[in-house]
């Protein structure tokens, strides 16, 4: 009978492994770490960053313990909306850091799977959209500029854990192949199509502020898509301009001929983003990335969101109200 015992165990053991790497068998996930937990009161933005890479953290929740509780109600979440305010820095050395920093914090919130992970990690997305425009227009240095582009590209709404968004469990979500496919999807969890949705009075409203005061799904994926349209066509455009030996001081609001001659129409279709109804490239795109402005973006995209936790934040290098 143990000799039997021992057999059993034995060809479990063996079978373990080898189903699970042939799909048989599934581990179930772990469920997100809680950031309440995890955070210390005097913590900054790299003791964070640098916590989630020591304990390999592969996803993190702000959640509070009420799910219909705001966001900006959330303590966690107003805990990282400070840590955000209080890590931006001026140099680009402190900001190379930084963008390390957000990557690893971005990377475990945006598998978190609540209204709160996802609108944070927005958060930081543009946070990373603010230090790329500084980064060009103040170092003027282009191959950083292009490594945020590179980074913001990758971190696509498809590859969060957006479940939130959908009223109910898709498999058309999950087989999406592109972003167009993919928020239509989601659009029919929902009951609703692409042009009602456009149609929604709320959609006018694209400050953070908005979104973090209510909890309403369709509100936060506007958002969310904002910040795509910024790093899909925006800032990737800006970086081929300058690559085909474009210039800022070549970005003239009333004249759009030198633009038109470093970027054909066949470049300037390969940045396009549908669900804003834009086929290419245009020179406004460029102009507002060029705009010499705290907050350069449009729709209020990088409105100043801490000042309403934090009346009177500061960069930490500058003392820069």
């Amino acid at each position: 009978m143990k000799t039997k015992r021992f057999i059993l165990v034995v060809f479990l053991w063996l079978l373990g492994p080898l189903s699970l790497a042939a799909g048989v068998i599934t581990a179930p996930d772990a469920p997100p770490t809680k950031l309440e937990g995890l955070v210390k009161p005097d913590w900054t933005l790299t003791d964070l960053a640098t916590t989630i890479d020591k304990q390999r953290v592969k996803s993190l929740t702000l959640a509070a313990s009420r799910s219909d509780t705001a966001p900006l109600r959330n303590e966690m979440v107003k805990r990282m909306v400070s840590l955000l305010a209080d890590s931006r820095v001026k140099t680009l050395a402190a900001r190379k850091e930084r963008r390390g920093q957000l990557a690893s914090v971005y990377a475990a919130i945006s598998q978190g799977g609540h209204y709160d992970d996802l609108f944070v990690a927005d958060l930081i997305r543009r946070e990373l959209v603010r230090d790329a425009h500084q980064t060009l227009l103040e170092d003027k240095d282009e191959i950083e500029y292009g490594q945020y582009v590179d980074l913001l590209s990758a971190m696509t709404i498809m590859k969060m854990n957006a479940k939130v968004l959908a009223a109910k469990p898709s498999a058309k979500v999950s087989e999406a192949a592109d972003l167009v496919d993919w928020v239509s999807a989601v659009l029919e969890t929902q009951d609703m199509t692409e042009s009602e949705f456009s149609r929604l009075p709320q959609m006018r409203a694209t400050d953070p502020r908005t979104v973090g005061e209510n909890r309403k799904p369709m509100l936060l994926l506007n958002m969310l898509l904002d910040t795509e349209f910024i790093t899909t066509v925006h800032l990737p455009g800006m970086r081929q301009f300058l690559k085909r030996g474009g210039k800022l001081d070549d970005l003239y609001p009333h004249d759009v001929r030198k633009f038109l001659e470093i970027m054909p129409s066949e470049v300037r279709r390969e940045f396009r983003f549908a669900l804003r109804g834009v086929r290419s490239l245009s020179p406004v795109h460029l102009q507002i990335v060029a705009r010499r402005t705290p907050d350069p973006l449009p729709l209020g995209l990088l409105p100043n969101i801490d000042a309403m936790m934090k009346p009177g934040g500061t960069d930490k290098e500058s003392g820069a109200k």
